[in-house]
């Protein structure tokens, strides 16, 4: 993999994902920003990040997850290795974050609204299924809106594909 120094600059901490931090980034040719997952230690959960780089790199084609922009490998000055994930940046943060800041000013998401997020969440949920997915850990930190509104389900790192429609997971994970 290559290094991710030449393609994008690292901005800002902007949250945390199952398995590493998650940073904005700018490309450095475009000027565009994206989010950026920065995973340490990753010997420990290799299983993990090859799923959800799968998944972003096979399934990112649907208008509810987020457009996957590549993976990178990165040695750290003090001899880290790096992985990262880099996806479209959802500038409006999580629907959590949403509902927590309009219960702060004594208000709340309206039918409306729930409506919209679940609505999208469903078709990320049915694109993931029809392709043997189950991603397994559903939350808000989980659902992200873009600076347009759009829902995008992110974090796959416990997500399982099946062998068929009808294959099961009998173990349980995620929040």
């Amino acid at each position: 993999l290559k290094s991710p120094d030449n393609d994008w600059e690292l901005l800002e901490s902007i949250g945390e994902g199952t398995y590493g931090e998650v940073f904005k980034v700018r490309n450095r040719k475009t000027g565009d920003y994206a989010a950026a997952k920065i995973m340490e230690s990753i010997n420990e959960v290799m299983e993990e990040i090859e799923e959800e780089y799968r998944i972003l790199k096979e399934l990112s084609n649907h208008p509810n997850l987020p457009k996957y922009f590549g993976i990178y490998f990165r040695k750290t000055s003090d001899g880290e290795d790096q992985l990262w994930l880099v996806i479209e940046l959802c500038s409006n943060g999580s629907v959590t974050d949403l509902a927590k800041s309009l219960i702060k000013i004594g208000h709340k998401l309206n039918e409306s609204l729930i409506a919209h997020i679940l609505r999208q969440t469903l078709l990320a949920l049915e694109h993931l299924h029809k392709n043997h997915v189950m991603h397994r850990d559903i939350k808000g930190h989980n659902i992200l809106i873009t600076e347009n509104g759009v829902i995008k389900l992110v974090d796959f790192g416990v997500s399982a594909h099946l062998k068929s429609s009808i294959g099961r997971r009998n173990t349980s994970v995620g929040t």
